[in-house]
C-alpha cells in the first residue's frame, strides 16, 4: 500500500505490485514508455525504445535503442524493441532492415501492419520473422512461464563507432551498428549469421573481419537466398542504400555442407535440428522442424570435384531442385512439421 511518505518511485512501485497481485503471477505484463530503473523486477517485458513507424528515420532510433538495451534482454526482463512493420512507405530493403533488428533482438515481436493489406511479398518478409527467435524465456513471476527457447542473442561488433548523420529535424545521432552477429554456438546448422546495416543513403561496401587469413568461410545470403562463394580474411559484399546483407557464414570443411534456409530469418536457430555427413555414403542430411504449407528452401554446397547424385525428402514435396554455381537449392511444400531431408553426392 502507498504511504503519503513514499517518494514517487515508491509510490510507482507500489502500483505496480498492486497490478501485478491483482493480475495474478502467470500474467505476462509489458511496460511501454514506463521508467526503465524503477520497474525492474515487476514487468515480464518492456520496450527500450521509441516508437517505429513506416520512415527510416524512426526505424534507425528505434534500432540504436535495441542495440544500446540489448544487455537488459532476459535480464530484467524481455525486450520489446516495438512492432514488426512492412508496409510502405519503407522499400523492401528497409522493411528488410527492421524485421532483421527484431529477429536479432531475441526480444518479443508483434506485427504493426494489417495482414491483409500487405502483399506476398511483404508477408513472405513477416514469416520468416516467426515464430518469435526468443534469446531463452522472460523473467517469470509464476508457475507457467513462457517455453523457453533454445537460442542465442545477437552481438554488436562497432556499437558507437559509426559516424552520426544529421536526421530531418537538424539533430545528429549516432548511427545504429552497421554489424550484428549471432555465433554459430548453439545453432545446429553450424553457421554464423552476420547481419551488416548501411544506415547511409548512398551505396556502400559491408565489411566484417572473419578472424585470421587461414579462416575460409562459405559465404549465403539469406534474403536474396544465393551463395556469394567462399571468402577469407574478411567478408566483404556491396550494399544499397538504407538496406541490409544478412548472411550465414559457415566455416568451410573441404566437403558438401550446409549453406543456409528460408524458414526464418535466423536460420538454422528456429528450423534446424540435426545436420550430419556421412564419409562412407558420402551423404549429407538433416531435419527441419517448419510449417505445413509454408514454402521451405534449403541450400547445399557442391564443391569443385563433387556432384550431387539423389535427394530424398520425407514429409514435404520437393517442387524444385536447382543446381547453381557451387551449390544447390532444394525448394519443397512441407506436409508436416518435421522434414527429414538428404543428398548424396560422388566424386567426380
Amino acid at each position: 500500500a502507498m504511504r503519503g511518505s513514499d517518494t514517487p518511485v515508491q509510490a510507482y512501485r507500489e502500483a505496480l505490485k498492486s497490478i501485478r497481485e491483482g493480475c495474478g503471477p502467470n500474467t505476462y505484463i509489458l511496460g511501454i514508455g514506463a521508467p526503465i530503473g524503477p520497474s525492474i523486477g515487476l514487468f515480464n517485458g518492456m520496450r527500450i525504445g521509441s516508437d517505429v513507424s513506416t520512415s527510416w528515420e524512426a526505424v534507425s532510433k528505434a534500432a540504436m535503442n535495441t542495440a544500446t538495451r540489448r544487455f537488459t534482454n532476459n535480464t530484467w526482463w524481455q525486450n520489446d524493441p516495438d512492432a514488426l512493420v512492412a508496409r510502405s512507405p519503407l522499400s523492401l530493403n528497409q522493411a528488410r532492415a527492421w524485421a532483421t533488428v527484431t529477429a536479432f533482438s531475441g526480444g518479443s515481436l508483434m506485427l504493426g501492419d494489417n495482414a491483409g493489406s500487405l502483399d506476398s511479398e511483404r508477408i513472405a518478409l513477416v514469416s520468416r520473422a516467426l515464430p518469435v527467435a526468443a534469446n531463452g524465456s522472460a523473467p517469470a513471476f509464476g508457475s507457467k512461464p513462457p517455453r523457453k527457447i533454445s537460442a542465442t542473442g545477437a552481438r554488436t561488433r562497432d556499437l558507437w563507432q559509426i559516424p552520426a548523420l544529421p536526421d530531418t529535424n537538424g539533430i545528429t545521432p549516432q548511427q545504429p551498428p552497421r554489424i550484428w552477429f549471432i555465433s554459430r554456438a548453439g545453432n545446429p546448422a553450424g553457421v554464423d549469421l552476420a547481419a551488416l546495416f548501411n544506415w547511409s543513403s548512398e551505396s556502400r561496401t559491408g565489411a566484417m573481419s572473419l578472424g585470421s587469413a587461414s579462416s575460409r568461410f562459405h559465404v549465403f545470403d539469406l534474403w536474396d537466398f544465393r551463395y556469394l562463394g567462399t571468402m577469407s580474411k574478411t567478408v566483404k559484399v556491396p550494399q544499397s542504400p538504407t538496406s541490409v546483407r544478412l548472411l550465414a557464414l559457415a566455416p568451410d570443411a573441404g566437403r558438401p555442407q550446409f549453406l543456409g534456409s528460408d524458414a526464418h530469418i535466423v536460420c538454422g536457430l528456429r528450423d534446424i535440428k540435426r545436420i550430419s555427413w556421412s564419409s562412407a555414403q558420402k551423404t549429407l542430411s538433416g531435419q527441419s522442424f517448419v510449417t505445413p504449407g509454408r514454402s521451405y528452401r534449403i541450400a547445399v554446397s557442391v564443391p569443385a570435384g563433387w556432384a550431387v547424385t539423389k535427394v530424398q525428402v520425407n514429409g514435404a514435396v520437393v517442387n524444385d531442385k536447382t543446381v547453381s554455381k557451387g551449390y544447390l537449392v532444394i525448394k519443397m511444400a512441407p506436409k508436416s512439421y518435421t522434414v527429414r531431408w538428404s543428398i548424396t553426392y560422388k566424386r567426380v
